[in-house]
Parts: structure tokens; sequence; C-alpha cells
């Protein structure tokens, strides 16, 4: 009978340990998301947060000088084609990495519009696509950001109203090693936001 106290007492001073091992630190974990939620901290980032800079203004980035320069809302391809409305940005890029670059990295350069809705990200709309870029050459570069986003069956709202200005958002760059391809270059933080007006450049259909 003493043996089956004593067994039962452990089983219960166990289970106490296992409470305490592990509801306590749950509980400090969920303590501790409350008060961060409340302090604002799991709060989307703004897109558009980050130093302020001009248009014209060129922004030194770790492998890239950006300037941009003007954003245009057109429905023409670069060659004049008809296609889908997007948010012409136009650029001056130089490289000033050592090595040659096809192209400017993905999400370096994208927009945001005042209370929407978001554009897609951009894509390399001119022909420098077809030229490399070389270190230390200053080249126009221009990207376009469909606009508004077209919807999963790839069709695409009609623009309701022009905004005023955009902000362009220009994000550096990091050299970081991974986990599968050794060291390699990745989006780091904001460098800039450029406030930039926008010109309604659209055709008549």
């Amino acid at each position: 009978m003493v043996e089956a106290e004593s067994y039962r007492d452990l089983m219960r001073t166990r289970r106490r340990e296992v409470l305490t091992r592990w509801l306590l630190p749950l509980a400090a974990a969920a303590l501790l998301a409350a008060v961060v939620a409340l302090a604002g901290g799991f709060r989307e980032a703004r897109g558009d947060a980050g130093p302020a800079a001009e248009p014209g203004e060129q922004i030194s980035l770790a492998r890239w000088h950006v300037t941009v320069r003007e954003v245009e809302l057109v429905n023409t391809t670069a060659a004049g084609s008809p296609t889908d409305t997007a948010l012409r940005v136009h650029l001056t890029v130089t490289l000033t990495g050592e090595e040659s670059q096809f192209a400017l990295p993905t999400g370096l350069v994208s927009v945001v519009v005042p209370g929407g809705p978001a554009p897609s990200a951009g894509f390399e709309a001119g022909d420098v696509w077809a030229n490399q870029l070389d270190p230390d050459v200053a080249r126009t570069y221009v990207l376009d950001h469909p606009w508004p986003a077209p919807g999963e069956d790839g069709e695409q709202e009609a623009v309701a109203a022009v905004p005023d200005t955009v902000a362009v958002v220009v994000r550096d760059e990091t050299y970081d090693e991974g986990p599968l391809f050794g060291w390699e270059w990745g989006l780091g933080d904001v460098a800039a936001v450029v406030s930039v007006p926008v010109t309604d450049n659209r055709v008549e259909p």
C-alpha cells in the first residue's frame, strides 16, 4: 500500500515537472508575442518606408548607382504594341561591381501606389536586356510594372484613377553565404524612396 502511494506521488511529481518544463516556456512565449503585437511589432512593414530621395538624384548601392528619372502610365510596349497597362519607370543605372550583369536584380526597384492597388513585380521593358550591363558604364534602363496587377486568371482590372505620384522604392543588396549556392547577392534594406509624378501616356485603342 505504501509502495502504491509512493508510486502515485512519484507520478504526480513527474507530471508537475513535465507541465512546468513545457507550459511555462509556452506561456512566456505567448506573453512576449502579445506584448510585441500590442507594440505594433507584427504589423506589416510599409513598402515605401525608407530614406527619401529626389527624382534625378543618384542613389549609391553596394554594387550599383541608380537614378530614378520619371514614371509614366502606359498601355503599349517600348516598340508601340498594345499591352497591359503598366507603370513604366525610367532609370539610369551604373554597375559598380566587377562582373558584368545581364539585368538589374529582381526586386531591386519596385513601385508602391498610395492607396493601392499594388503593381506586379517589374520586368525590363526596353532593349537593354539584349546587351549586358558592364562595370562603370552608365545605361538607361526601363522597368514595366503592370498595374493593377493581373488576377489569378491573368485578367487586369481597368484603371479607376491615375495616381498623381507613386513611390519608387530602391533596395540595397547584401552579400551573404546561402545554404545551397555559397556566397551570393540578395536584397537588403530599403536604400531610398523616390516620390515621382506620374505622366499618363496611355494610347487610346
